[in-house]
């Protein structure tokens, strides 16, 4: 800074200094998350903030605990979340076709093969074919795991009491104190409480038919967000597959997640590589949703499927996509 003043070289730092500062300000982004990360498919996009991957895409992340895809929905429909994650899709159709401002901006998972259904080992139900009348649980209103339960219920042709316990631990004590008679699961919670001989697992959903290849759960946010912040949305889906890269490439994803849901690394390592597969968590491709619509109109979420012209609206999920 030779030949300048006192006053201009202070003014030159000061700029240099809200540069600096301008440069490494973080977009603020509160996201919704069932369960806050208690299945590994949930559970690695908190975990990838430990790696700094939000922060290297310039993002300042903030994860909400909800207890299902009901309540997830819920609060980005209030703008108490900027993001919601794994929503089910079922009751998105059902709370836009009622005029709620919501988007979806990702698919989250596709199949339900990780999920299912149990008792207490001393449980008098030998198989799920044995819980017609019995109280079984999902976990909220408009949520994955009802579509999930539903179809189990289907298989083995009974007619549960269904019952929204929320999230999987709060499912899991509600099953093992015997407010209900049946609770849902997913990986990697069972494995541990199964190989310790807590529970018996009753069915799983790989056992509903179509289900296997069917899209349950997207990532959701607010229109008003959507229309106004759409640049930082695009920052978080780049983060995203990138949270998803490495939570199938990277030992220490393992080690987070193992920490975060209070299980081996064991059970969350066979979880990843043998039920919870990557292509299951893909987030470019909705899969077979004209059945998802006849299930929504099934379970009274919408009247009728969506018009070409409503889907064009709500799945707003290419443009914020990084290229493959």
């Amino acid at each position: 800074m030779r030949g300048l003043t006192g006053n201009m070289r202070w003014i030159v730092a000061t700029v240099a200094m809200l540069n600096a500062t301008t440069a490494f300000a973080l977009d603020k982004l509160k996201i919704a998350v069932g369960g806050c990360g208690t299945t590994y498919d949930t559970a690695f996009a908190i975990a990838a903030k430990t790696a700094g991957i939000y922060e290297k895409h310039g993002l300042d992340v903030e994860f909400l605990t909800t207890s299902g895809g009901g309540e997830t929905l819920q609060a980005v429909i209030s703008g108490g979340a900027d993001i919601g994650l794994a929503a089910g899709l079922t009751g998105v159709m059902g709370a836009y076709s009622k005029g709620a401002p919501i988007r979806a901006i990702s698919i989250q998972d596709t199949g339900a093969d990780e999920t299912f259904v149990y008792v207490p080992t001393n449980s008098p139900i030998k198989s799920f074919s044995d819980a017609g009348g019995k109280t079984v649980g999902f976990s909220t209103v408009g949520a994955s795991t009802y579509t999930f339960v539903s179809g189990l219920a289907d298989v083995y042709k009974i007619k549960p009491r269904m019952t929204a316990t929320g999230s999987i631990p709060a499912t899991y004590t509600a099953v093992m104190s015997g407010q209900i008679d049946v609770g849902w699961g997913a990986l990697p919670f069972g494995l541990q409480e199964m190989k310790d001989g807590k529970i018996r697992i009753l069915a799983w959903g790989s056992e509903v038919e179509g289900l296997h290849n069917l899209t349950l759960r997207v990532n959701i946010t607010n229109a008003a967000t959507l229309a106004g912040r759409a640049d930082v949305l695009r920052k978080f889906m780049a983060a995203y597959v990138d949270a998803l890269d490495w939570a199938y490439a990277s030992p220490e994803a393992v080690k987070v997640v193992a920490k975060m849901v209070g299980a081996s690394e064991e059970v969350v390592e066979e979880t990843r590589s043998k039920h919870t597969l990557k292509q299951q968590l893909q987030p470019y491709d909705m899969h077979g949703l004209d059945r998802s619509m006849q299930d929504a109109i099934e379970f009274k979420y919408i009247s009728a499927p969506l018009t070409r012209e409503q889907q064009a609206e709500l799945f707003q999920i290419g443009p914020l996509l990084p290229p493959r």
